[in-house]
């Protein structure tokens, strides 16, 4: 298990440490479970994505379509501080 908070490293640690999680990923085919509020980089290290609120999963599905085509407000919560996504109503 590896945590690693990114709030104490910087861009270029930080980039390096994901980078070699996703290469041992690729070479020992392994799974792993990444926790953040962080979708940018939620993005870049998962295959698939759970979107949690309070507890209970309201988005889950392959990473490209639940940030492409989500259908919940925390998704989009969580997207808008990112990019430019647009709010569902």
């Amino acid at each position: 298990m590896v945590f690693v908070s990114k709030a104490s490293l910087d861009v270029s640690v930080q980039a390096q440490i994901l980078n070699l999680i996703q290469d041992l990923k690729d070479e020992y085919d392994l799974t792993l479970l990444f926790i953040s509020h962080d979708m940018e980089i939620v993005r870049h290290m998962s295959d698939r994505i759970a979107v949690m609120e309070e507890g209970k999963i309201v988005d889950i599905g392959d990473a490209e379509i639940v940030i492409e085509d989500h259908r919940n407000l925390i998704t989009d919560s969580m997207l808008a501080q990112f990019w430019s996504a647009p709010i569902a109503p």
